[in-house]
């Protein structure tokens, strides 16, 4: 699929179909700094298979982002590089090197690349779902992921027949991918009729390259992973 990659100010990044009009992917972005401006692919080297964006934001800071995105906090990293706008980006060739032109400070600042930290950041930060546990109020052991536990054994059983008295195995922890916009509203999180199709289009056509069948059901771990890319950053106000 020949997918674009865009950015919006709610600091999602996602990918799209541009054929089919359809959400391919939402990631939660970096959030400090505003919301990101521009993006240019980083060639770090040629003997590495990791690849990475650079971005600036419109205030002050740049930043990495490592491919592929899912939103895993621990792949992005920024840093303050000048005192107010930052006007303009771009790498060079190799992917050593940054350069930023500043606004009103009338500079432009060479930076030199080094992904290492970025790599022990990951490493640091936990296998599979548990970075974004971590980004879930409270962790492991607050009450939203207590919530998040019991609300999605509720679907399942919702979604086998509520009545009935015989005992029940749910030997396949999953849930239809229709059961998901009905946990994230339980959730405190209301998605459009828009977002809703975006997020069983990303669902059902997350292997469709590889297995070139639609994805019908998540499990707990990719439920999480949803909710908190598409999840409002600042939550709902009045």
């Amino acid at each position: 699929e020949g997918l674009i990659l865009t950015t919006n100010d709610e600091y999602k990044i996602k990918l799209w179909n541009p054929k089919l009009g359809n959400s391919r992917r939402t990631a939660l972005g970096p959030t400090y700094g505003g919301e990101i401006e521009k993006l240019k692919l980083l060639n770090v080297s040629d003997d590495s298979k990791d690849k990475y964006l650079c971005y600036s934001t419109n205030k002050k800071v740049i930043g990495l982002i490592k491919l592929p995105m899912d939103g895993n906090p621990n792949k992005t990293m920024g840093l303050i590089a000048h005192p107010d706008e930052v006007t303009d980006i771009c790498c060079s060739a190799d992917g050593k090197y940054i350069f930023t032109c500043g606004g009103a400070d009338l500079a432009v600042n060479m930076w030199s690349v080094n992904v290492a930290p970025i790599e022990q950041a990951i490493a640091m930060g936990g296998e599979g779902i548990e970075p974004f546990i971590n980004l879930i109020e409270g962790g492991r052991e607050g009450q939203t992921f207590q919530d998040m536990n019991d609300f999605f054994y509720y679907s399942i059983i919702r979604s086998k027949k509520e009545n009935t008295t015989k005992t029940r195995k749910l030997e396949d922890k999953k849930v239809p991918v229709e059961e998901l916009p009905n946990l994230m509203r339980a959730m405190g999180y209301y998605p459009t009729e828009q977002e809703v199709k975006n997020i069983i289009d990303e669902v059902k056509y997350s292997a469709f390259t590889q297995m070139a069948v639609p994805t019908t059901h998540v499990n707990i771990d990719e439920f999480i992973r949803l909710f908190v890319n598409h999840r409002p950053v600042y939550g709902i106000g009045k």
